[in-house]
């Protein structure tokens, strides 16, 4: 395989996930078909699957396709919870703790690229898992429509023990690479 196409591949993927998201939001606010809404969510999730796949298995794996896949990742899951949020399935209290989780993730890669000049975006399990959390009930609601709260609170709980293990795996990877210096 030619050398740029392997590099590129994965990214162009990523690219193409996050162009989607425009559509797919659009399709959230301004509802025509819940079938299109649901397969553009399908698409965005696979392709999330698989340029990562592609990247490891062509050794593609780079920077900017880790912060591709961030930017995809930060779009489709801010972007769809927000959008709920706007149509009125939920209220601002759980928008904010939906958000909550992803917003301190944040504020940590952002806290390590102060301390140590780098991006650490690093896809830790634990972010594998609460993003599975999320996709389930965003293609509950895609399908279903909205869901009882105590489905929500529990995917709430599954993304926070997520996020709160993956904090202390970030730090736990930082204080290793401190003692390999």
């Amino acid at each position: 395989m030619q050398h740029w196409l392997r590099f590129w591949l994965p990214n162009l993927l990523s690219i193409l996930r996050i162009v989607l998201v425009v559509p797919y939001l659009f399709g959230i606010l301004h509802p025509t078909s819940s079938l299109l809404n649901f397969v553009l969510a399908l698409v965005i999730v696979l392709t999330d699957i698989v340029d990562g796949y592609l990247a490891r298995k062509l050794k593609a794996t780079s920077v900017l396709g880790s912060v591709l896949d961030s930017i995809g990742d930060t779009a489709f899951l801010w972007g769809t919870w927000i959008a709920f949020f706007f149509v009125g399935l939920y209220d601002g209290l759980i928008l904010t703790l939906l958000l909550l989780p992803r917003i301190f993730t944040l504020l940590t890669i952002i806290l390590q690229r102060l301390r140590k000049k780098h991006w650490n975006v690093n896809h830790l399990w634990s972010d594998k898992m609460a993003g599975l959390a999320h996709c389930l009930a965003i293609f509950w609601i895609l399908l279903h429509g909205p869901f009882w709260l105590e489905f929500l609170y529990a995917m709430m709980a599954v993304n926070y023990a997520c996020i709160i293990y993956g904090l202390l795996e970030r730090q736990s990877q930082a204080s290793r690479e401190d003692d390999r210096r």
